[in-house]
């Protein structure tokens, strides 16, 4: 059975999240509109995550210092298991990064914006065609030098030839151009 509090907190989240999301969405459907538009848009996104944490109660604490990140490109591999965890990455980097996410969220609505607009990817992991056109667009935002975000999945999609060799060269890619 669910804490009282626990479902009282998960509701003022949503209640949160969802009427926040919707008072800001007019900005994000203008700044997301055009390409050239997109890292202030990204800005946005940054500052509407850290109102969201601040509303939520959610303090984010370094722990150690971070090592300075590289100048070039590179690939930030997170852990997604809560909703908070892309508000967390928003606020705790501050410059331009492309996020990839499942093909299901073009079907989300509101949250639709952020990968319809063509600022981030979309990976549709049961359709390899799909998949070689995302990889193949991840690729390109590298060779653009924008720092890369990769959310992995639990499960392996059914097609490891094509996820594998794609892998393989995105990391040649990555060694190629010594990202970090």
């Amino acid at each position: 059975m669910l804490n009282p509090l626990r479902f009282i907190y998960r509701t003022y989240c949503a209640l949160i999240f969802a009427v926040s999301l919707i008072l800001v969405y007019p900005l994000f459907k203008i700044v997301l509109a055009r390409k050239k538009w997109w890292p202030f848009g990204f800005k946005c996104m940054h500052i509407y995550a850290k109102s969201i944490l601040i509303l939520l109660f959610i303090r984010l604490k370094e722990i150690r210092k971070r090592p300075e990140l590289p100048k070039s490109a590179f690939i930030i591999c997170s852990n997604h298991s809560s909703f908070i965890d892309i508000p967390c990455l928003y606020t705790m980097f501050d410059f331009y990064f492309t996020f990839t996410g499942k093909q299901e969220i073009e079907k989300w609505p509101l949250f639709r914006i952020f990968y319809t607009s063509g600022m981030n990817i979309l990976v549709d992991r049961h359709n390899p065609k799909n998949a070689v056109t995302a990889m193949r667009r991840m690729i390109n935002e590298i060779e653009l030098n924008h720092p890369l975000m990769i959310f992995p999945e639990e499960q392996l999609p059914k097609m490891p030839l094509i996820w594998d060799r794609s892998n393989r060269e995105l990391f040649r890619l990555q060694y190629k151009n010594r990202f970090q």
